[in-house]
């Protein structure tokens, strides 16, 4: 009997520990710069918990200056005076990857350097209302404005339509027009024919009565020797 051939074993490579089980190398694991997944879980972990930190620490600085300005007043007639600010700030706790991390305290003192002054913070809410209050009275000029481009609007489609109407009305008037101006050519025509006849007329009315004239005259003539030869 002929024995079945072995195949080449491209299984990763164990490395025997005491008490464990194999395990692949760590040269078997893919490396991404420079390092496995482990270093780069343990990283991602790190940088998690600094932002996380710097979160906190951001968060209570805000929280501290926010009860600072909310503690500064007057008191009849007294001065302004800031009230003591809580120096610490205890985290609660929180879960990263399964993990519980303890309660930390965070100081947040606050230094004069860091800290807005009164004033300055009455001038910053003065200047935003004023900001305030011109944005809105630019809405409403741009309200306003929007009002009067649609009436604008409205009144340029009206003239539109009237302008039509009276092209309409104008091309109506012009063809009338040549009509008219037709028929007075024609009547121009005609009256310059009856001028020329009532010319003719005229002369032959004149040669009519000269002719009368004459034959009054030959009749006179005429009539005359018959009364002598009576």
């Amino acid at each position: 009997m002929q024995t079945p051939e072995k195949k080449a074993d491209d299984r990763q490579p164990l490395v025997e520990r005491k008490g464990k089980a194999n395990v692949p190398l760590l040269s078997s694991y893919p490396v991404v710069n420079n390092l496995t997944p482990r270093a780069r879980r343990r990283e991602t972990l790190k940088e998690k918990a600094t932002r996380k930190k710097q979160e906190n620490e951001e968060r209570a600085r805000a929280a501290a200056k926010r009860r600072a300005n909310e503690n500064v007043g007057l008191v009849g007639n007294r001065k302004k005076s800031r009230m003591s600010v809580s120096t610490s700030y205890t985290k609660q706790p929180s879960l990263v990857k399964g993990r519980k991390v303890t309660n930390t305290t965070i100081p947040t003192k606050i230094d004069e350097s860091e800290n807005v002054s009164l004033t300055q913070f009455e001038k910053a809410q003065e200047e935003i209302d004023q900001l305030k209050s011109s944005m809105n009275t630019q809405n409403q000029k741009l309200e306003e404005l929007k009002g009067s481009l649609c009436q604008t609007m409205d009144e340029k489609t009206t003239l539109e339509n009237t302008l039509s109407v009276e092209r309409v009305a104008f091309k109506e008037l012009k063809v009338s027009m040549e009509e008219k101006l037709s028929e007075n050519e024609k009547l121009a025509a005609s009256l310059v024919v009856k001028n020329e006849q009532n010319a003719q007329l005229l002369k032959d009315k004149a040669w009519l009565q000269q002719e009368k004239e004459r034959l009054e005259q030959l009749t006179a003539d005429l009539r005359n020797p018959v009364l002598e030869l009576k």
